[in-house]
């Protein structure tokens, strides 16, 4: 009986700690882009304030994009070959250090750096890894998904429907092999 409880205890806090890493990834996501997006909200006072035309900032975030298409491609190999954790970490150091350098109203050429810059943090190292750790966290929750309600198939749904696509379906083979095979006439 001591062992049921234990175990019990143990999958309790395994869940909680997944929930955890969830919830500081959606911190973590919801932290770093609005930084990237000021323009969306502050167009006005940023060109006011930095000094630019709609040009220069059309070419800033031309700068944010360009880099974002290059970064892409080789971030799911980084992904696979880096911790998810490690990447995430670098990208909250990264943007973190770009941050203040922002505030300080640098000059042009500081801007189209700490654009770049933006684009590798974000780009390169923490939308694959973001994907690829909610992607674990789905794995590890697929044995006791079922036990523990609503809140984790709401949460887990889109990670561990991708996970079960790539098992073979007994239930589907089943159905296909019941169904009447349609002749042409």
């Amino acid at each position: 009986m001591s062992t049921t409880l234990e175990s019990a205890a143990t999958t309790a806090a395994g869940a909680r700690g997944r929930y955890l890493q969830l919830t500081l990834i959606a911190i973590a996501a919801g932290a770093i882009y609005p930084i990237l997006y000021l323009r969306q909200s502050y167009q006005t006072t940023m060109l006011e304030v930095l000094h630019l035309t709609n040009i220069d900032l059309g070419v800033l975030y031309s700068i944010l994009g360009t880099a974002f298409l290059v970064c892409y491609l080789p971030s799911g190999w980084l992904a696979d070959r880096v911790q998810p954790r490690l990447l995430i970490l670098f990208s909250m150091v990264g943007t973190g250090l770009l941050g203040p350098w922002y505030a300080t109203l640098p000059g042009y050429h500081a801007l189209l750096a700490i654009y770049c810059g933006f684009g590798v943090t974000t780009g390169l190292t923490f939308w694959a890894a973001t994907l690829k750790q909610v992607n674990l966290i789905a794995l590890m929750f697929d044995g006791t998904c079922r036990r523990s309600g609503r809140t984790c198939r709401i949460i887990f749904a889109r990670a561990t429907i991708t996970a079960r696509r790539s098992r073979p379906s007994t239930a589907n083979s089943a159905v296909s092999s019941a169904r009447p095979s349609s002749a042409s006439s």
